[in-house]
């Protein structure tokens, strides 16, 4: 069977009420499984998804614990474990608020399980990376960009679309995440564990602020052919972006928690003040076009800095653990 094309395979029984299929055998020589190993599987649709799953053991010996986060932190974390491990987060004394707001963002996930306990809440990853096939997840994010290009000319024609693109940007959302893991499966599988999260982080991290750069570049374009004149609040915007762009860049290779968490709200009330800018009447169209994007790139900021926070957060809690 080609792996990029896939084939036809047919159903059969298994006791009185399962259904199964077999796999590709290329498929399961190339990701070194055989029989026993788990699998994920994930609805997609009218489709399924298989990704190699991590083993129970590799889960327990990487579990750590973390204490005292605010509900928002939960979902940095989560996205923070899947990327750089470990594959067990416990947070201890978290509250319904909590696990409703991780079982709501699991949909952007491929292979996420929360579980509630009675003080805490537990955040399994169950994917393995070193087991992921990228061409399989470039693959995927190729045919992601493909439907939201549809949509786009769908939009511009007049049909109504948000339900398909926020299903889509779901998939992509995945998909992206997904390449991410693989990432730190190939460096980890270099370095050691604590050294591969760090490398891993900083590189994901330097690669948002480029997009945040790129993003800021088209945005003078927009400005210089609007011939400029921005509203005072724009300016005032524009001015406050440089200090945070600053402040998001010098922190990818800052070392202090406090630090990124300080940067972390400076991004967030500028994004605050940058989404009131962008509906208010005073605003030009020339304007709001270019705040749109000053949007975008504080989105990548947001990630790149959380990606610190997450990475300093976890080595800090382990350290924690090892004197205890």
């Amino acid at each position: 069977m080609n792996l990029g094309r896939g084939g036809v395979r047919r159903l059969q029984k298994l006791g009185s009420s399962s259904l199964v299929v077999t796999l590709p055998k290329e498929w399961v020589r190339e990701m070194g499984l055989k029989q026993g190993d788990p699998v994920y599987v994930v609805v997609e649709g009218g489709s399924l998804r298989i990704v190699p799953a991590v083993d129970s053991e590799a889960t327990a010996a990487s579990r750590i614990r973390l204490s005292g986060l605010d509900p928002g932190d939960a979902i940095r974390v989560l996205w923070c474990a899947y990327v750089l491990g470990p594959e067990e987060v416990v947070l201890e004394n978290a509250g319904d608020d909590v696990y409703n707001m991780l079982r709501d963002a699991t949909s952007g996930f491929i292979g996420v399980d929360v579980v509630r306990d009675d003080d805490s809440v537990s955040i399994s990853i169950l994917v393995d990376p070193s087991k992921l096939d990228l061409r399989a997840v470039i693959r995927s994010v190729a045919s992601d960009l493909r439907d939201i290009a549809e949509l786009l000319t769908e939009a511009a024609r007049g049909s109504s679309v948000e339900g398909e693109a926020e299903r889509a940007r779901i998939r992509l959302q995945r998909s992206i995440t997904l390449a991410e893991r693989y990432l730190m499966g190939v460096i980890g599988s270099h370095t050691g564990q604590q050294d591969a999260r760090a490398t891993a982080s900083k590189l994901l991290a330097v690669n948002f602020l480029g997009l945040a750069a790129s993003t800021l570049l088209d945005t003078v374009k927009t400005l210089s052919r609007g011939g400029g004149n921005a509203s005072k609040d724009t300016l005032d915007v524009l001015t406050a972006l440089s200090t945070v762009a600053s402040e998001a860049a010098l922190n990818v290779a800052s070392e202090s928690l406090k630090r990124s968490s300080e940067v972390l709200a400076n991004i967030a009330k500028l994004r605050s003040r940058v989404e009131e800018l962008i509906y208010s009447d005073k605003t030009s169209k020339t304007e709001a076009v270019a705040l749109a994007r000053v949007l975008e790139s504080l989105r990548h900021l947001h990630l790149a800095t959380t990606l610190i926070y997450c990475t300093l957060k976890i080595a800090q809690n382990q350290g924690a653990q090892r004197t205890a």
